[in-house]
């Protein structure tokens, strides 16, 4: 019963950061490797992102893949010969906390709330009726 409230609460921590954008920089390529994706080999490579903040270096991974080694080798050398910046968002209060994807909080986190909220009361109410059942029993 205590792990419901903890995954609710991981889910929508992401809610209250600040969130401010910034632009990222490829500072170092990391090599294709083979990892086993539902029981089939896939080959990733990361490309590691540096942001400033205040005069301070942040780094940020980002994994990129293909089905096959040959097409992630390829995507590799051209992201080396073609390094591109990309936006990335970072949290007002502490900029070590990023994201390469811009975090929106969707109507159907709210709505999911909502729903655990109404069934959290029924469930009370449920116990609150059968408590009061019991206590009016003749002994």
């Amino acid at each position: 019963m205590i792990a419901i409230p903890v995954v609710i609460f991981k889910a929508v921590e992401g809610w209250n950061y600040n969130w401010k954008e910034g632009t990222a920089h490829p500072v170092e390529y990391v090599d294709v490797q083979e990892r086993i994706v539902d029981k089939s080999p896939n080959y990733f490579y990361k490309i590691i992102y540096s942001y400033k903040v205040d005069n301070k270096d942040y780094q940020i991974p980002k994994d990129l893949g293909a089905t096959t080694q040959a097409q992630a080798a390829s995507a590799l050398e051209v992201a080396r010969a073609n390094p591109v910046a990309i936006p990335v968002w970072y949290s007002a209060t502490d900029p070590s906390i990023a994201t390469l994807r811009q975090e929106e909080t969707h109507w159907q986190a709210y709505l999911l709330l909502l729903g655990l909220l109404i069934l959290m009361l029924a469930y009370f109410r449920w116990l609150l009726l059968n408590y009061y059942a019991l206590e009016l029993l003749p002994t």
